[in-house]
C-alpha cells in the first residue's frame, strides 16, 4: 500500500504530515510563511523542518539547500588543498562531512527514503547540542582556514616539517 493511502496514527502521524508538507510544496512553494502544516507537525522547527522548507520554497528550495550544503563540502576540500600538513587536513574535511552527512541524512529521513531517527538540519534545526558541536565545527574549519592562508610560505614549513622527529611528519598527500 502506498504511503499515501495509509490511515495516519498515533505511530506514523508526524511522517504523514511531514509527506503532506512536502507535497503541498510543489515545484516551487507556497513561500515563507504560508505553510499550513507548520502548526499540525509535531517538532516542525527541528526533526522536520526540511519538509516545512520544501512546503515554504518548493522543490527548487529544498535542491537549493541541498547545493548548498554540498558547497560547504566543496569549500572545506578548497581549505583542505591549500593546507601543508595533514592534521589540519583531515580536521577540516571530518568536520565538514559531519556537518553534510547530518543533513543529507536528515534530508533523507524526511523523504522517507531512510527510517525516522529525529536528525535535526544543521544550522537550521532548533536544537541545543546539535547547533553547539556545529558551531564548534564551523569554528575549527574557520580557524584552520585562517592559518592555511596565513601560512604560505612554502620554506617557513618545510623548515618547521623537517625540525620534527620523522614519525610525526605527515605530509598533505592531496598537495603538489
Amino acid at each position: 500500500m502506498p504511503k499515501y493511502e495509509e490511515e495516519i496514527t498515533a505511530k506514523n502521524r508526524q511522517e504523514m504530515y511531514s509527506y503532506m508538507a512536502q507535497a503541498n510544496g510543489g515545484v516551487f512553494g507556497v513561500f515563507p510563511g504560508n505553510s499550513r502544516e507548520t502548526a499540525r507537525l509535531p517538532l516542525a522547527f527541528s526533526d522536520y523542518i526540511f519538509s516545512i522548507i520544501i512546503e515554504d520554497l518548493g522543490f527548487v528550495g529544498g535542491v537549493g539547500l541541498l547545493i548548498l550544503y554540498l558547497w560547504l563540502l566543496a569549500r572545506a576540500g578548497i581549505i583542505a588543498k591549500k593546507c601543508h600538513r595533514a592534521f589540519p587536513v583531515l580536521l577540516v574535511m571530518g568536520m565538514a562531512v559531519m556537518i553534510v552527512l547530518q543533513a543529507l541524512f536528515h534530508m533523507a529521513i524526511t523523504t522517507g527514503t531512510f527510517p525516522v531517527s529525529g536528525q535535526p538540519l544543521p544550522l537550521i534545526s532548533k536544537g541545543g547540542t546539535s547547533i553547539i558541536v556545529t558551531s564548534i565545527a564551523i569554528g575549527a574549519m574557520l580557524s584552520v582556514s585562517r592559518t592555511a592562508v596565513q601560512n604560505g610560505n612554502r620554506q617557513e614549513v618545510k623548515e618547521e616539517l623537517n625540525a620534527l622527529p620523522e614519525e610525526l611528519r605527515a605530509e598533505n598527500p592531496v598537495q603538489l
